[in-house]
C-alpha cells in the first residue's frame, strides 16, 4: 500500500484474484492494481487495473481490464433497475 494525500494505491495478489475470476484455473493474472480516493473517511473513487491471460485448451488470449468508479450522491439511496426477463436481456 502506498498513500499520497487522499489517494491510496494497493497491489492485489494476482494469484488470489485469478481464482476469483475463474476458479477452474484458465485465467492467469499478471498484474492487478487498485487505486482508491478516500476523503473524510468516505470512499469517493475506485479504479481497478489488471492484465493477464485466458487459456482454453491450447489457445490463449491476453486481456486487460480497467474498472473506474466514482461515487456520486454519497449517503443517498440508489435504485438499480433490472429487466423483468433476464434470460433474454441483452440479446
Amino acid at each position: 500500500v502506498s498513500v499520497s494525500g487522499d489517494q491510496y494505491r494497493f497491489e492485489i495478489d494476482p494469484v488470489s484474484l485469478a481464482y476469483y475470476l475463474d476458479s477452474l484455473g484458465s485465467t492467469t493474472v499478471d498484474r492487478a492494481d487498485m487505486e482508491a480516493t478516500i476523503k473524510d473517511g468516505t470512499l469517493t473513487a475506485l479504479k481497478l487495473d489488471l492484465e493477464g491471460v485466458y487459456r482454453i485448451q491450447d489457445q490463449s488470449q491476453p486481456f486487460t481490464a480497467v474498472v473506474d468508479m466514482e461515487a456520486e450522491d454519497i449517503n443517498k439511496d440508489v435504485a438499480v433497475p433490472y429487466p423483468a426477463d433476464l434470460a433474454n436481456w441483452g440479446k
